[in-house]
């Protein structure tokens, strides 16, 4: 049941304070959003109505905050076409790579193939606050692309995978 916000006017319970005071101790307030309402219901501690007017509070904070991730998408060349070497290789990729890319803030990572053109079409969501930009620089990063130029796939002459950046034309949430 939505309510509407003159309804929430002057309205902050014991729970949605703390729902709130949540919020901003950490950067993510979507994190609390399930606990704070399941913990609302399980408690009684406010009728139902109220219920969803605070987790409809908190999604409008979440709102306010603006977008949390930056999407980015690239595209890069399969050399030899052979694919399933390339996809054996990433199902064992490494746990310090993944490490690494997590800590730049890289998160939902995915690269798609397309056998007509051998294209590698990458998609990846990025922190406000990421450090991709670094990771050219980082050396468990340039172990990974010296594994994987082999032939494998187009590189440049700086030893890096040959990657274009696509423009985003259309998004849907």
């Amino acid at each position: 049941m939505r309510v509407k916000p003159a309804f929430r006017t002057g309205f902050r319970s014991e729970a949605v304070q703390r729902a709130v005071d949540t919020r901003r101790a950490t950067e993510n307030p979507g994190d609390v959003l399930d606990s704070t309402s399941r913990s609302l219901r399980e408690r009684n501690t406010v009728d139902m109505v109220r219920c969803d007017a605070a987790v409809e509070t908190l999604w409008e904070m979440q709102a306010e905050k603006g977008p949390d991730m930056i999407r980015r998408a690239f595209k890069m060349k399969l050399s030899s076409g052979n694919v399933e070497e390339y996809k054996r290789r990433h199902n064992e990729i490494w746990p310090e790579l993944t490490a690494e890319l997590r800590r730049a803030g890289i998160s939902d990572y995915s690269i798609y193939f397309d056998p007509e053109t051998r294209i590698l079409f990458a998609f990846q969501k990025l922190s406000d606050d990421n450090t991709a930009d670094t990771l050219p620089q980082n050396p468990v990063v340039r172990k990974w692309w010296d594994y994987m130029n082999d032939g494998i796939m187009a590189y440049d002459e700086k030893n890096e995978p040959i990657s274009t950046p696509l423009t985003e034309v259309f998004h849907m949430d």
